[in-house]
């Protein structure tokens, strides 16, 4: 699964996620040991830097 925000994006191998679970959490967070830490901030459509609303698309097959 691949995941985009902007211009970072990122993946998941298929391992790392559990296939056998009925609900999936997603989660965000700052590391503590993160260079700028101090906050997450999520925007949507109309605020921040990138103009459009959090979509999360996943396919499985």
């Amino acid at each position: 699964m691949a995941l985009s925000y902007g211009n970072k994006k990122w993946s998941l191998d298929e391992a790392e996620i559990s296939t056998y679970e009925d609900t999936w959490h997603l989660r965000v967070e700052v590391k503590e040991e993160a260079e700028n830490i101090g906050g997450c901030t999520l925007f949507g459509k109309g605020f921040g830097n990138y103009d459009q609303d959090i979509k999360i698309k996943m396919f499985y097959s």
